[in-house]
C-alpha cells in the first residue's frame, strides 16, 4: 500500500508494478513517449489516464496526482552542478570580452579556462578572413565554369600549397 504522504514520482509507481514504458504505453493505448513525458514531468496525463493509471497501479488517483506533481517539481529543479561567483566589473568585461573573441558563452568559456584547456585568440585575423572567404568564393566560380564547359579544370596545386602552409603557420602561432 503506497502512503500518500512518501515521495513517490510515477516511474517509481511504474517500476513497483512491474511495467516498462512500452507494456505500459501499450496497456493505456499510447505511444511510449507519452509514458516518458509523463514521467519526466513534461506534459500530464489527461483526467481519463489518471483514472487508468490509478486502475493499472491499483492506487488512489490522488496518489497518481501526487505523483505527477512530484515528477513535474524534479523536472523544474535547478541543475545541481551550477557555479556562481561575483567578481568586480572589470574583470567580469575581460571574461565577456575574451568570450566573445573565442566565439564561446561566457560560462563555456570559464569552464574550459578552469578545466586546463588553452584557449588561444588571435587577434587581426579580419583581414585574412576575408581573404579566405574571397577564395572560397573563387574556388566556388571555377568550379562552375568546370562543370559548365566554359574552362578546363585548372592546376590547384599551388592554391593548395599555399592554403597548407596558411594552416601550418596558424597551427605554429596557436602552439606558442
Amino acid at each position: 500500500m503506497i502512503i500518500l504522504d512518501e515521495k513517490i514520482y510515477l516511474k517509481d509507481l511504474r517500476l513497483k508494478s512491474g511495467y516498462t514504458q512500452k507494456k505500459l504505453a501499450i496497456l493505456m493505448g499510447v505511444d511510449r513517449s507519452a509514458v516518458s513525458r509523463w514521467e519526466n514531468g513534461k506534459t500530464i496525463p489527461s483526467e481519463e489516464m489518471i483514472q487508468r493509471l490509478s486502475l493499472i497501479y491499483k492506487t488512489s488517483q490522488e496518489i497518481i496526482k501526487s505523483a505527477i506533481v512530484l515528477s513535474i517539481k524534479q523536472t523544474n529543479e535547478p541543475t545541481p552542478n551550477v557555479i556562481a561567483f561575483r567578481c568586480s566589473e572589470e574583470l567580469y568585461n575581460k571574461i565577456k570580452d575574451n568570450a566573445e573573441k573565442a566565439n564561446m558563452k561566457i560560462g563555456t568559456y570559464v569552464a574550459r579556462t578552469y578545466e586546463g584547456g588553452n584557449i588561444n585568440v588571435i587577434g587581426g585575423l579580419e583581414e585574412f578572413n576575408h581573404e579566405l572567404k574571397q577564395i572560397g568564393k573563387n574556388l566556388n566560380q571555377l568550379t562552375l565554369l568546370c562543370n559548365s564547359g566554359a574552362i578546363r579544370s585548372p592546376d590547384l596545386k599551388n592554391l593548395n600549397n599555399t592554403l597548407n602552409g596558411i594552416y601550418v603557420k596558424l597551427n605554429r602561432l596557436l602552439d606558442d
